[in-house]
């Protein structure tokens, strides 16, 4: 058998793979939200999130697709949808009337809060549990350590890469 290129990284890159896979998996299936008459998508969900984390942004659409890895023409997608259910609202500075600036509705943070209150809390649970034993500084280690990962990862950084065949 080969040696393994992860080393002692091994069943840390195994269990990266595994939660990427059942991420892509669920991240289309819509959520039915029966009580308000529509369904989001787990990316979707995550677009709404970001928008209330973040009240006071000012970041343009191509910044919060870059924030949450995926493509801004995915985000334009699910903002126009989430638009449409009245949960976000789009805004441009009057100096400025091409770019689109993005905030929850109140509705949309109404909604958010009753959602995590009911259920968002509890599926975290037991990942918020195995990292309550890292201190700060360990906690910020790790999320250097997943963006630096992300940041290799992207699409867009994949799809600068050109293969050239070499004559031997």
């Amino acid at each position: 058998m080969a040696d393994n290129w992860k080393g002692r990284y091994s069943d840390a890159v195994g269990s990266i793979v595994r939660f990427s896979n059942v991420a892509a998996r669920n991240s289309t299936i819509q959520v039915k939200y029966e009580a308000y008459g529509f369904s989001l998508s787990a990316q979707e969900w995550q677009v709404l999130e970001y928008l209330i984390e973040h009240p006071d942004n000012t970041f343009y659409m191509a910044h919060i697709a870059s924030r949450l890895g995926i493509a801004t023409s995915t985000l334009t997608k699910h903002s126009a949808k989430l638009v449409k259910l009245g949960l976000v609202e789009k805004y441009k500075f009057s100096d400025n009337q091409k770019n689109v600036i993005l905030r929850a509705s109140q509705k949309g943070t109404d909604f958010y809060n009753e959602m995590v209150k009911a259920f968002m809390s509890e599926n975290f649970q037991a990942f918020f549990q195995y990292l309550s034993s890292f201190t700060d500084e360990q906690l910020q280690q790790m999320v250097r350590a997943m963006d630096a990962l992300a940041g290799e990862l992207t699409v867009d950084s994949l799809a600068e890469r050109n293969l050239v065949k070499v004559n031997s």
